[in-house]
């Protein structure tokens, strides 16, 4: 019989990231733009804060094969700016969130302008996804949708996989051709 000792190994374990825009303020390879000077890496869950946001801001993933357990939108939207991930699919095994406060919080709702591929069922709650020809991969998972008139779900491109859409907020908008969507 042998016996295996673990006491010494140190597992990986997901990393929690935040978007600070220091580095080109825009690539999510660029390690200066997060706040633990580390890119994403699969497992981890990335936040997006509206606290102090000054202009729009386009964000490109240009991580090949990136699978991340969570994206938040997270702090006080006190102005007309938000979010628009662009760039790589990205493959998700946890939810989009946004808990977004302020003034502004019903009008500026982030965009996620990237394909997205649902490794696990994933909630998204007042988010945009699937919009500028991005396509949506359901796979045998679930999405399920919450929102407000004022967001909204848009997706305009193609859903695909025999997974469930479970809409249940209001201001919904699913158009495209969703020809592989059953």
């Amino acid at each position: 019989t042998t016996a295996l000792s673990f006491a010494n190994v140190q597992f990986a374990s997901a990393a929690s990231l935040t978007w600070t825009g220091a580095g080109d303020g825009t690539d999510f390879s660029d390690t200066a733009n997060w706040n633990t000077g580390a890119a994403p890496q699969d497992g981890d869950v990335v936040t997006f804060s509206f606290t102090g946001l000054t202009a729009q801001r386009v964000l490109n993933n240009d991580i090949s094969g990136l699978s991340l357990d969570g994206i938040s939108f997270t702090g006080n939207a006190s102005d007309y700016y938000s979010y628009t991930i662009q760039g790589n699919d990205i493959t998700l095994t946890g939810d989009v969130t946004n808990t977004v406060t302020g003034a502004q919080a019903d009008y500026m709702i982030p965009t996620i302008q990237a394909n997205l591929i649902l490794a696990s069922n994933v909630a998204v709650n007042k988010a945009n996804i699937g919009v500028g020809g991005a396509t949506l991969a359901l796979g045998s998972n679930a999405l399920t949708y919450s929102g407000s008139a004022s967001c909204g779900l848009t997706i305009l491109s193609d859903i695909s996989g025999s997974g469930a859409l479970n809409l249940t907020g209001t201001g919904i908008n699913v158009r495209g051709t969703n020809s592989s969507y059953t």
